[in-house]
């Protein structure tokens, strides 16, 4: 099984993908990156090109270890399909990692009640979050249960290591 990646059209924050990639993939793990749209994607900072393997409409949570939900746009915020994939990944028990501005998808798909988590503390990102009952932290990587979350690209080493723990666990 591999580990889906999942990523905005429209400007992905290059290290929050390509650093944890790297290190999942030199752990020998697979990678799938999916998107809205196929083809390749170009990172906001331009460091980086994604190359699409499965859009969106054609995820199949099942074939999946985790899923990873890359930041650098609230472009997915409240998308239903979206919301959908990360409550079936947590419902079978398995990873839902999200970084920076993402963090506030699994608050939205409401599986962050009673648990810690952190993200990106813009403003509207932390207004966003509290109505759904979880708690903030400002770490840079915060583990709850199944649910990783990471403060912004910085921590993106970090954030990938801890996916590869999750997993091999």
């Amino acid at each position: 099984m591999a580990v889906l990646f999942l990523l905005v059209p429209d400007g992905f924050r290059d290290e929050e993908y390509s650093v944890p990639k790297k290190i999942l993939e030199d752990a020998g793990l697979a990678v799938v990156t999916a998107s809205t749209v196929g083809g390749s994607l170009r990172g906001k900072k331009g460091l980086t090109t994604a190359s699409v393997d499965i859009t969106l409409d054609k995820i199949n949570s099942a074939d999946y270890q985790g899923l990873v939900i890359i930041g650098g746009q609230a472009t997915y915020w409240y998308d239903a399909v979206v919301l959908r994939l990360v409550r079936e990944f947590n419902a079978a028990g398995r990873l839902v990692a999200a970084i920076c501005i993402s963090g506030v998808i699994p608050a939205q798909a409401g599986i962050m009640r009673g648990k810690e988590y952190t993200v990106f503390p813009a403003p509207d990102a932390l207004a966003d979050t509290r109505q759904h009952e979880g708690r903030y932290v400002d770490k840079p990587v915060v583990v709850s249960g199944n649910v990783l979350t990471a403060r912004d690209y910085a921590a993106a080493a970090d954030f990938g290591r801890a996916i590869v723990g999750f997993l091999r666990r």
